[in-house]
């Protein structure tokens, strides 16, 4: 089990440029760390706003039109099952393009939920390690708390995401749920879980 203390130590070594020690963050995050690292991220940079124009998000809408008849009452009974803990439910596609959310009103007036809008890319490339962008790399359910975000500038958020997989086993999309309350990530970790397989 990770420390805020060891977490800290960790994330000043990434921010430094030197090497973490093995077992001071989970391996999944030290190793989307390192895959960050090497694509020439830099932790004390801010990342790119990367989101798609209006013709690109239409066109991508539409390639999921059918999927999100019966992903948005999924969104919908999540969000009323997290409800009241400053929250954000998200669906993205296998592009980690974020194609519908909903977030209640403390969550709404956040940084992170301008960051986090329709049409924006959450692939580990552009946004460095986040949930979305590892639950896309390592075909998992992700969680990634706090400073465990590659970019110092997402550390006051929780994600949790989940990929909803195809009948061939290719990702058809990813539920995503996103929370400034650490504490309730493992609960919301099994609603979205759920949420998928439904």
């Amino acid at each position: 089990m990770t420390t805020k203390a060891t977490l800290s130590e960790a994330r000043g070594l990434l921010e430094s440029g030197r090497s973490i020690a093995q077992g001071s963050v989970p391996e999944p995050i030290a190793t989307s760390w390192n895959r960050c690292r090497k694509m020439g991220l830099d932790p004390c940079d801010v990342p790119t706003d990367a989101a798609l124009s209006d013709n690109e998000l239409r066109i991508a809408l539409q390639a999921k039109e059918r999927l999100m008849q019966f992903v948005r009452p999924e969104l919908e009974l999540l969000s009323s099952q997290i409800a009241g803990t400053n929250f954000l439910c998200a669906f993205a596609d296998e592009n980690g393009v974020v194609l519908d959310a909903i977030t209640d009103t403390e969550f709404d007036a956040s940084e992170c939920a301008r960051s986090v809008r329709v049409g924006s890319v959450w692939r580990e490339e552009i946004r460095g390690t986040n949930a979305l962008g590892l639950a896309l790399s390592t075909r998992q359910t992700s969680m990634v708390t706090g400073q465990e975000h590659f970019f110092g500038c997402h550390g006051g958020v929780s994600c949790v995401s989940t990929p909803i997989f195809a009948s061939d086993g290719s990702i058809v999309g990813l539920l995503d749920a996103s929370s400034e309350v650490e504490e309730r990530q493992l609960h919301t970790r099994a609603l979205v879980k759920l949420a998928a397989t439904n």
